[in-house]
């Protein structure tokens, strides 16, 4: 609905959705869906009313079956690691404790059991070094660790016993300090200890007596609406990354709406190897567990460090026959481009179907595309599933559009940390490729008139960011509106678009805007191009570094005309592969503005990685970062036509 000044919200809670304005953005909503005032209590009701049914299950990589985790269980496991936490660590309500550690059944129950306790969860991604992991467990006070494994204890041992450097930013100036936990509870077996430390194994905590479901709602009573459930930190892409301050409130005001949505049916059957320190793969184990769903997680492949290994996801994804798919973009766009190159008859046949369905060709042709298409998509996501959800970034209409060609629905969402994590979100009964869908209830939002930013205030927006009152003073104005500092439009029918990034919008020095993100996804519509660069600001025109996509080279390497298994270095110089990609930039220029044309381009030896530093956990590039590293390269196509 619009309300009389033109703003867009969604479902009408009359007196039930309230913004106090003493506390930025923080609505305090209690949810008509949800009864429940806290995440702990949602658990512990749905625990005692599931009892034996699955909560969740994993593939063992040594049996290769599957391993079902009930209600039951779950809730044991709980309790017990919340008493313990408790009478044994001495952890108080409010106190922060970190999970330092990839997806897996336990993070759920460590957090869980965290918040069961009136204490604050603090996630940091398994993919952090040392220092990026050392400034989060200083930032927000942590001196209880839940590790996963020797990889991440290695990284708890350095940050105790060598000085890491704190970047500038509002709380305090450039410093190097050490940080010490106090205890830590392992996920796995290890030979790393750490002095003057607490060490405990997860398997080994006694198990509780106590009736858990009752146990769970009883140990912290009361938590409200208001508490501080969760510090999630933002991907420091523009600076020191932020603590978000998201409250049982925003959770539970968040997992109504998608409840109210139908966005995540009834929460079973939900494949999730997404990263559980990011906000979007919190949201979608809440989701699952709010309706009294399952979750199947990935295999642990080993039990010393994390790896991650597309192939066994995929192979974990079609064995167990997921209802439901949430990804970010990068998985669905290797994916795509692994059937695209796919050599022989499978992938002839594969690539004529999507032709064929895209044609939207009747008679025996579309019969047979749409008969090859389901054949292609259930190898790879199994024979059940209804649709994939995707987020934490842009995804291409190409892409949705090619899946949609094999039978496989994907619905985009949007949203930030800020907004715990979700705005707005397309659904399968209403579905609009090239935009992000519909708001949910739980917000209302309005574009700013000046500048197009989108600013967004509801019960799921977040209270603040963690000591830096002039960074939550500048994002959040006294009326609870948060600006996302994205660009964006709403149609006539309600759905959301988001053109750019306010701060990544570049400004050439003729004055002309051009968004980059728009251009770094059509490049990478060319399926030997794996990541882009556009770069511009301040200058005469635009140019892009690109990165090569080996792997799609590889499959093609005859087809291509280059030679087998070539390093990515050669082919950045290879005449055949810079013919591809001048002919693709060549192609995209044709469909833009003179001043938007992507002038002159440079093809990197190297992706960008999250282990090279210029991507982070959640896949993003770190923009500044690339700049600086490749100015040289940068430099070199401005020669003659002046600097920043």
């Amino acid at each position: 609905m619009t309300t009389r000044d033109g703003r867009l919200q969604g479902r009408n809670y009359s007196n039930s959705l309230r913004i106090d304005p003493s506390v930025r953005g923080g609505g305090n909503l209690l949810p008509p869906m949800l009864e429940e005032k806290s995440l702990p209590e949602l658990f512990a009701n749905n625990a005692e009313k599931r009892g034996e049914l699955p909560f969740g299950r994993f593939r063992d990589i040594v049996g290769g079956t599957f391993r079902e985790i009930s209600w039951r269980e779950a809730a044991s496991d709980v309790i017990s690691t919340a008493e313990y936490l408790r009478d044994v660590l001495g952890v108080v309500r409010g106190e922060r404790v970190g999970i330092f550690s990839s997806t897996r059944y336990e993070w759920v129950v460590a957090d869980l059991a965290i918040l069961s306790l009136g204490a604050v969860s603090v996630s940091l991604y398994h993919s952090l070094t040392p220092a990026e992991a050392g400034f989060i467990l200083w930032d927000s006070g942590v001196t209880v660790v839940f590790a996963e494994n020797e990889e991440q204890l290695e990284k708890l041992r350095e940050i105790q016993n060598i000085e890491f450097e704190i970047p500038e930013n509002e709380k305090t100036t450039s410093t190097a300090v050490t940080h010490s936990v106090r205890a830590i509870v392992t996920f796995e077996k290890s030979a790393v200890s750490i002095p003057n430390t607490l060490e405990k194994l997860l398997s080994e905590i006694p198990k509780s007596n106590a009736d858990a479901p009752t146990a769970i709602r009883n140990l912290a009573q009361p938590i409200s609406s208001k508490d501080l459930a969760s510090i999630v930190y933002t991907s420091g892409t523009t600076g020191a990354p932020k603590g978000v301050l998201q409250s049982h409130g925003n959770h539970l005001g968040m997992l109504d709406s998608v409840l109210s949505s139908g966005l995540m049916g009834d929460g079973r059957r939900v494949f999730l190897y997404l990263p559980l320190a990011h906000s979007f793969a919190r949201l979608i184990a809440y989701a699952a567990m709010a309706p009294g769903g399952d979750l199947i997680f990935p295999a642990i492949l080993d039990r010393k460090k994390f790896k991650f290994v597309p192939q066994e996801i995929l192979k974990d994804l079609s064995a167990s026959n997921p209802l439901i798919f949430p990804s970010v973009p990068r998985l669905f766009e290797k994916i795509m481009d692994s059937i695209v190159s796919k050599p022989g008859v499978a992938g002839m046949l594969a690539r004529w179907a999507v032709r064929t369905n895209m044609a939207q060709k009747g008679g025996i042709a579309g019969k047979v595309g749409r008969r090859i298409g389901k054949k292609v998509a259930t190898k790879i996501f199994g024979p059940e599933l209804k649709y994939c959800v995707s987020g934490g970034a842009p995804i291409s209409v190409e892409v949705l559009e090619f899946f949609r060609a094999l039978g496989v629905l994907i619905c985009e969402g949007y949203g930030l940390t800020e907004t715990t994590p979700a705005m707005a979100a397309n659904i399968p009964q209403m579905l609009r490729f090239g935009t992000v869908g519909r708001l949910f209830d739980c917000n209302e939002v309005k574009i700013d008139e000046h500048d197009g930013e989108i600013l967004v205030r509801g019960a799921n927006v977040a209270h603040g960011y963690l000591d830096r009152p002039l960074a939550t003073a500048e994002a959040w104005d006294s009326e609870g509106w948060f600006r996302t500092g994205d660009i964006g439009e709403i149609d006539s029918d309600g759905f959301l678009k988001i053109t750019d990034r306010k701060k990544d919008l570049i400004v050439t020095a003729g004055g002309k805007k051009v968004p980059p993100a728009l251009l770094e996804g059509k490049l990478k519509n060319c399926t030997i191009i794996s990541n882009a660069l556009v770069y511009g600001d301040r200058r005469p025109y635009i140019v892009a570094l690109i990165t090569l996509n080996e792997l799609a080279i590889q499959a093609q390497w005859k087809s291509l005309g280059v030679p087998a298994q070539a390093s990515v270095k050669d082919l950045a110089k290879n005449p055949k592969i810079l013919e591809i990609i001048n002919s693709a930039v060549s192609n995209l220029n044709q469909k833009l503005a003179s001043y938007e044309q992507i002038k002159k381009w440079e093809v990197l030896g190297e992706d960008f990685t999250i282990e090279g530093g210029l991507l982070t956990p959640s896949l993003k590039l770190k923009k500044k970062v690339a700049v600086e590293r490749y100015r040289m390269i940068i430099d070199s196509m401005y020669a003659g036509a002046g600097k920043d």
